[in-house]
C-alpha cells in the first residue's frame, strides 16, 4: 500500500522526483562524472516510491529508480533527509533499505546474483552534514586488524548547504526546487525568494510550469516556518500566474483547515494523553541516565524535559548505552538537536 504523505517536505520531494524528467535532470547534473558516463539515462524508470517506515516519514523520503549501468540492470536509490540536522545513522537506514530493494528484486526477478544499487542522499539542513558518507563510518572498530570485517557501503551525499546558489544546476524546475529546499529552514528565505523570482517567472512560462509553480507555493505555505503568508503573497503577487494561483491555494488550505478543525475535538482528547506520554518517556530516559552515570547535571535534565519528539527520545535512550559519561551523552544530545 502506498504510504500517505502527511509531511510537506515529503510531499514536495515526491512531487518533484517522481517525475522522470526531473529525476534524469538531477542525475545528469549531480552524479560523479565517472559514474554518469556508465549510466543509460534513457533507461531510467521509477521502480518503487518508498521503502521508508511510516514512523520515519517525518524525517525521510525516498525514491527508487530502475536503470541500466554499464549495460547491466541496476538501481539508483535516492533518499531525502528532511530534518534540519544530520543523522549519523543514515548509513544504517540505507543498509536496511538496500536489503529490502535486493529482496524485492529477487522476489520479482529471481536469479542468483544481486544488481548494483547506487545510493544517493540529499540533505537540506541548516548546518553542514556531519554524519559521514558510509555505513562504515558508524561502526566502531577497536583495532585496525579488524577493519576487514567492517562493511563500508559508501553513498553519494548532496548537502545543499555546501552548494553556492550558482553551483545549483539543472533545468529551471530542478534549480527552483533545490534552492527552495536549501533555504526553507533559513532566516534568509524571504530574501532568497526575491532573488530567484526570475526563475519562478521562467517556471511559470513553461509548459506544465503552472502546476509546478502551484507545488512550490503550496510547499512554502505548509513547510516554510520562517516565512509568513503575507511574505509569500508579496513575492508571488509580482508573478502574474502566481497572483492568480494564490487565492485558489489559500482557499484550499482554509478548507483543509476546516476539515482538520472538525477532527480537533477528537485530537484534543488525545493531546492530554500525548503530553503524559512525553513526560513518561523523558522521565524514563533521565532515570536510565542516572542508573548508568549516577546523578546528572540539572541543565541536562532540563534539556531532556523540553524534547517533544518520541522518535528522538527513543533514539537517545537506545544510543545512551554507547556513552561513557554524562558529558558524552550531552554531546550526543547536541548532535541530535542540531
Amino acid at each position: 500500500m502506498k504510504p500517505t504523505l502527511t509531511n510537506p517536505h515529503d510531499r514536495f520531494f515526491a512531487r518533484i522526483f517522481s517525475d522522470k524528467q526531473n529525476a534524469v535532470d538531477f542525475l545528469s547534473h549531480y552524479l560523479p562524472r565517472e559514474v554518469l558516463r556508465l549510466v543509460d539515462l534513457e533507461s531510467v524508470e521509477i521502480a518503487k516510491d518508498s521503502f521508508v517506515d511510516e514512523k520515519l516519514r517525518g524525517s525521510l523520503s525516498d525514491m527508487l529508480y530502475r536503470v541500466r549501468i554499464a549495460g547491466k540492470p541496476a538501481y539508483i536509490y535516492l533518499l531525502f533527509e528532511h530534518k534540519s540536522y544530520s543523522d549519523p545513522l543514515i548509513g544504517f537506514q540505507l543498509l536496511k533499505y538496500r536489503i529490502q530493494i535486493w529482496d524485492l528484486h529477487l522476489r520479482q526477478h529471481g536469479g542468483k546474483r544481486l544488481p548494483l544499487i547506487v545510493p544517493l542522499v540529499v540533505y537540506h539542513g541548516v548546518k553542514r552534514w556531519k554524519g559521514g558518507e558510509s555505513f562504515g563510518h558508524i561502526v566502531s572498530c577497536p583495532h585496525e586488524d579488524l577493519r576487514a570485517f567492517v562493511p563500508d557501503f559508501r553513498f553519494l551525499l548532496y548537502d545543499l548547504s555546501g552548494y553556492s546558489d550558482e553551483e545549483i544546476q539543472g533545468e529551471v524546475l530542478l534549480r527552483v526546487s533545490l534552492l527552495v529546499l536549501k533555504y526553507v529552514f533559513r532566516d534568509e528565505l524571504r530574501e532568497k525568494l526575491e532573488s530567484i523570482s526570475g526563475l519562478l517567472r521562467e517556471l511559470a512560462g513553461k509548459k506544465s510550469g503552472i502546476g509546478y509553480l502551484e507545488v512550490v507555493i503550496r510547499y512554502l505555505f505548509e513547510g516554510a516556518e520562517k516565512l509568513g503568508r503575507e511574505d509569500i503573497f508579496e513575492v508571488f503577487s509580482k508573478i502574474e500566474e502566481g497572483e492568480r494561483l494564490m487565492p485558489t491555494i489559500a482557499q484550499q488550505l482554509r478548507e483543509e483547515g476546516r476539515q482538520e478543525g472538525r477532527q480537533e475535538g477528537r485530537r484534543e482528547g488525545r493531546q492530554e494523553g500525548r503530553q503524559e506520554g512525553f513526560m513518561y518517556a523523558r522521565q524514563i530516559l533521565i532515570e536510565d541516565l542516572e542508573e548508568q552515570f549516577g546523578a546528572i547535571p540539572r541543565t541536562l535534565a532540563d534539556r531532556i524535559g523540553r524534547i517533544e519528539d518520541f522518535e528522538a527520545l527513543r533514539e537517545l535512550r537506545r544510543r545512551r548505552k554507547g556513552c561513557g559519561s554524562a558529558a558524552d551523552f550531552e554531546r550526543l544530545l547536541d548532535d541530535a538537536l542540531r
